[in-house]
């Protein structure tokens, strides 16, 4: 989930201040759509209610915790031997990808710009992921199945060719 993509960011480029900026946004976002409902909501001496972790230095709102670090249900959930699936058609918004057969993947960039910094693995030939954002040609994604980032920014196209395609097919159910 997003927490997820938080702490993968926050481990891999922690000391780059552009990511730390854009962390503590998202971190923001989070927080203010989950205020309402958290588990991790506490009374204050004051007895209005928190969130667990919000506030810190110079305005910076840390991400809800998560199992990797000491949040709820920290307990690994049982194996299923079959997971749940569901049919998608081009409209739902998913996408296969079709290029980096030869090279290994695809590159994936932070940022939407083809200049952004770029993850250090590469998104695999045959992942399949879930548009997010689309600008132009480029699209920002969260991964569904396969190898490489679990999210990230991407070229539809290069030099005339397809890097990805709508899928059709067969996709994991998302937890709620």
């Amino acid at each position: 989930g997003v927490a997820q993509m938080i702490t993968d960011i926050h481990e891999r480029f922690a000391d780059e201040p552009e990511v730390t900026m854009n962390i503590q946004a998202i971190d923001r976002l989070i927080l203010s759509e989950a205020r309402a409902s958290s588990p991790f909501r506490q009374q204050t001496s004051s007895g209005s209610s928190a969130i667990e972790g919000e506030g810190g230095a110079e305005g910076h709102v840390p991400f809800l915790p998560s199992p990797r670090h000491g949040g709820a249900s920290a307990k690994a959930s049982p194996r299923r031997k079959e997971m749940p699936s569901t049919h998608v058609t081009a409209k739902d918004g998913y996408w296969e990808v079709v290029g980096g057969k030869k090279s290994g993947g695809l590159l994936v960039r932070l940022g939407e710009g083809t200049t952004s910094k770029a993850w250090p693995e590469l998104l695999a030939h045959g992942a399949v992921v879930k548009l997010v954002h689309r600008v132009n040609e480029r699209m920002s994604y969260e991964k569904v199945t396969g190898d490489g980032p679990n999210y990230g920014w991407v070229s539809l196209h290069l030099k005339g060719a397809d890097l990805l395609k709508p899928y059709v097919g067969y996709v994991p159910l998302q937890r709620p």
